[in-house]
């Protein structure tokens, strides 16, 4: 993750670039002004959203105000698709560096590379623990978000999040 930018980075208007890339997922009126860091996580994240299937959706808004944020969107999925959604944005907007009463750690713009997808999760149990680590420790996620992310059961990942946070790791 990176530390969140000086408040004086330029801000950019994207919204014509996201219509040329990915018109089908913007709504009409959509807007998105984010820096140069932000976009490339708002790109990733839209990309793992078309892969939910045939949802209709549409991103009405992205801004970054500074202080403060919009983001906004809509879908017409099955329920499950509509709860991955809901879920992807919430990372998205915790992935922007975005601060809020319901993100865990504010101030940090994610790293695109360093995202889990969900064909990258490896199975190998020290490589798991290792996951575990970074998104617990490194970019302080909550156990909850983790367990989802690489599907894995809670108890296991709170037990993970103890042992690797005693000095002895044991």
């Amino acid at each position: 993750m990176k530390p969140l930018r000086a408040a004086n980075a330029e801000l950019i208007d994207y919204t014509t670039t996201l219509e040329f890339l990915c018109g089908h997922l913007i709504g009409k009126g959509c807007s998105v002004v984010l820096d140069e860091h932000q976009y490339p996580v708002l790109v990733s994240f839209l990309e793992r959203i078309a892969a939910v299937g045939d949802i209709n959706f549409q991103l009405e808004m992205c801004v970054d105000h500074r202080p403060g944020y919009s983001v906004s969107w809509d879908n017409d999925g099955s329920e499950a698709q509509d709860r991955d959604v809901d879920r992807l944005m919430e990372e998205l907007v915790q992935s922007l560096g975005f601060v809020s009463d319901s993100i865990k750690r504010t101030g940090f713009i994610s790293d695109t590379d360093d995202m889990q997808h969900d064909d990258d999760i490896d199975a190998n149990p020290d490589n798991l623990r290792a996951s575990i680590r970074r998104y617990a420790h490194v970019h302080g996620c909550t156990p909850e978000w983790i367990a989802r992310q690489l599907k894995l059961d809670l108890d296991f990942v709170i037990q993970e999040i103890q042992a690797s946070s005693r000095p002895d790791r044991t």
